[in-house]
């Protein structure tokens, strides 16, 4: 017996005494790095010669697999024994969770999510945790069991710890295989996706053609963020443009017939990469805005459609009906009596074909046989896993040629480049690979994460990827050279973000010139990140994006960056800045512009609200929480007082902490630092403000989770 399989066996014995049930089988070759099939007892005594087609099709490809079988009693339990797997040699690099894997539900931890801001006391906490599989990827997160769902046996509930890391950093990549049927008939649906897997693994095809659809207000209409989206992924993939390859483009202009042209591409088998942007919710996606409303009435009509679909939205989440409909009512002044056919099934199936104009459903997407093999659902909520149905799931299940589907659990922010280093895929390597770059905590694959491409044949796309791979190794000089000087967009943007991620110097000094970038992306991250550092020196620049970009995003993002400045800095450099402006307002025209750029206001009106005692904690609470998105560094002093006020209410305090939390970049931070440390070493501080406090101090050391969306 050779030393490695010596070592197989003696690991797989001591997993195998975990738990009575469990069923252990190593790897049948020898690789650099291992995989793992992660699989219920239920399914695998259902189709286990599906399992080991799987594992042959993987191991075939040069990863050595796994195979661990349990009745998975929790969470924990999955992630002690991937943890082992990843310690010993070789190591293990991913995973497939197949069936009824359990669910880590996270909260306490918002600031590894990219959009994800909702009241975790107001809201039921099914709705308002994340459901994430960053539990299993991350093994630095420090997570505090808080029990059981009620309803949901899968469903663990736990608070990120003070003292655990607070930047995603993934030590393997995982998928999901999770049908939304049931008994039998789920087994059968992961056995025909199994064996799909093993088949497109013998014929591996180059990624040379791609499907990008742009739906409603993505981009925010921007056809300059449009245009310079396409320029990022025609850099990262060249062959789209050789002969053979297609980038196929559609966006929501089109109208009515987007939606059948969107499913006539799908379906084409040989479709490679669909990367599909929109807004969405659980089982569909928003392809188009409104529909034209000619008349009052038609007017009217939709805005009663739209008060039913919310109360239809909160009863199927579990809410109150009676509370949502008061928040309806006080929000837009609507009568109740709009809400009284809300729940008749005329009513509800005349709505439902009016919205089936400008939506893509499960139902829908299940009626064709999708073909690209990867497919990218840029949108919230597509695959929020621990509901029935799920979007993500109708592309992979059933009649499907589809390989991985990637899909978030929650909300997620969009306009922020979610095709970034699809150069990985380009190259060969497989999804996981590149899925472990994404640190969002909503963020899924769901499928074969081993799937990969072929390997080009020329080496235009493998360079660009073997120099994006080593931009972590390149000295401060050699980032700004690259920001100066590169000819790929893309090598700029990786270099700016590898700048925001080491917070020093030379990424402050950087970000004027990435501010004047050619590509509209690059500018964009350039002035939100000098809103987020607040140097004085940076806010000329920022009013002349805000002021003269030829982009509509840029414009937005920089006006809204100017807000977080010092009011007096602002008013400073904007009269030098317009000086240079062709046709530059005057007068009151001027001075109103002054107003939009300044925070004054609001940051003197949320923390009056914060500070006044005679309004109810939640008040308060949710007037601090507006400094999580709206990081105005003059409010800082502010937080920082109301946190140290040892007489006030401990929530008022621990809440100040967390929003302090999310000002990463300040120039601020050292001072929030400072406050920090000695709040978490105060005994006589109640326990929530040092834990708090003990949080948003590993918060500022590590640094925002994802350096171009702090």
């Amino acid at each position: 017996m050779s030393r490695f399989t010596h070592a197989l066996v003696v690991l797989a014995l001591a997993l195998a005494t975990s738990a009575a049930q469990s069923r252990r089988e190593p790897p049948s070759i020898v690789t650099a790095t291992t995989f793992a099939v992660v699989v219920d007892a239920a399914t695998w005594a259902a189709i286990p010669d599906a399992i080991h087609t799987y594992r042959a099709a993987v191991e075939q490809d040069g990863l050595g697999t796994w195979i661990l079988v349990d009745d998975w009693r929790g969470p924990e339990t999955v992630r002690d024994a991937l943890r082992r797997l990843h310690r010993v040699e070789p190591p293990l690099e991913g995973a497939l969770l197949v069936g009824r894997i359990p669910v880590a539900m996270l909260r306490g931890a918002q600031h590894l999510t990219s959009a994800f801001k909702m009241d975790e006391q107001r809201y039921p906490r099914t709705r308002s945790s994340v459901p994430t599989d960053r539990f299993y990827e991350d093994f630095d997160l420090v997570c505090e069991p808080l029990g059981n769902d009620e309803e949901n046996p899968l469903l663990t509930y736990y608070e990120l710890a003070p003292e655990s890391a607070q930047r995603i950093d993934k030590e393997i990549y995982t998928a999901r295989l999770l049908p939304t049927l049931e008994g039998d008939e789920a087994h059968a649906a992961i056995a025909a996706c199994l064996g799909r897997f093993a088949r497109l693994r013998r014929d591996p095809q180059p990624l040379d053609r791609v499907l990008t659809m742009i739906g409603h207000g993505y981009v925010s209409e921007s056809l300059d963020a449009w245009a310079d989206a396409r320029r990022l992924l025609t850099e990262q993939l060249p062959a789209l443009h050789r002969p053979g390859g297609a980038l196929i483009e559609l966006h929501h202009l089109r109208g009515a017939e987007l939606e059948e042209l969107l499913l006539r591409e799908l379906a084409d088998p040989d479709l490679d990469v669909a990367l599909l942007h929109s807004h969405g919710d659980d089982d569909r996606q928003f392809l188009l805005g409104d529909l034209p409303l000619p008349t009052t009435a038609a007017k009217v009509e939709a805005l009663r459609r739209d008060a039913r679909s919310r109360l239809r939205q909160a009863r199927t989440r579990g809410e109150s009906e009676a509370e949502a409909k008061i928040a309806l009512m006080e929000r837009y002044g609507l009568p109740l009596d709009w809400f009284d056919d809300a729940f008749d099934e005329e009513v509800t199936a005349a709505d439902e074909a009016l919205d089936a104009r400008t939506e893509l459903t499960c139902a829908e997407v299940e009626a064709i046989v999708p073909g690209a093999d990867v497919i990218h659902l840029d949108a919230c909520f597509n695959g929020n896993f621990v509901v029935r149905p799920y979007q993500a799931a109708a592309y992979l299940f059933g009649s499907s040629e589809t390989a991985v589907v990637v899909a978030n659990s929650v909300n997620v922010a969009q306009d922020v480049a979610a095709d970034r280093r699809l150069d990985l895929l380009g190259s060969g390597r497989r999804i996981g690979a590149w899925h472990r770059l994404r640190p969002h905590l909503e963020s899924h694959l769901f499928g074969d994460p081993t799937f990969r491409f072929a390997r080009p044949t020329d080496d235009l796309a493998p360079r660009l990827t073997e120099l994006l791979d080593r931009i972590g190794e390149l000295d401060d000089t050699r980032l700004l050279q690259h920001l100066h000087t590169h000819r790929s967009a893309v090598v700029r943007l990786e270099a700016l973000a590898e700048l925001a991620r080491r917070r020093g110097t030379a990424f402050e000094e950087a970000l004027p010139l990435a501010a004047r970038d050619p590509a509209e992306f690059v500018r964009r991250c350039a002035v939100s990140l000098m809103g987020d550092v607040g140097r004085p020196d940076h806010v000329a620049v920022v009013l002349s994006r805000g002021l003269r970009d030829p982009s509509e995003r840029v414009v937005f993002d920089a006006r809204e960056a100017v807000k977080k400045f010092d009011p007096d800095a602002v008013r400073t450099a904007l009269d030098a800045v317009l000086a240079n402006v062709p046709r530059a307002p005057g007068g009151a025209e001027r001075d109103a512009l002054l107003r939009s750029f300044t925070a004054g206001s609001f940051v003197a009106e949320d923390l009056a609200k914060a500070a006044d005692r005679s309004l109810g904690t939640d008040q308060r609470v949710r007037a601090i929480r507006t400094y999580r998105l709206y990081r105005a560094h003059p409010a800082v002093p502010g937080l920082i007082a109301l946190a140290r006020a040892t007489d006030d209410e401990p929530a008022v305090r621990a809440a100040a902490l967390e929003a302090l939390g999310w000002f990463v970049f300040s120039i601020e931070r050292g001072r929030i630092l400072t406050a920090c440390t000695e709040l978490a070493a105060d005994l006589a501080a109640p326990e929530v403000v040092r834990r708090q406090a003990t949080k948003t101090a590993a918060r500022l050391r590590d640094g925002a989770n994802d350096p171009l969306l702090p």
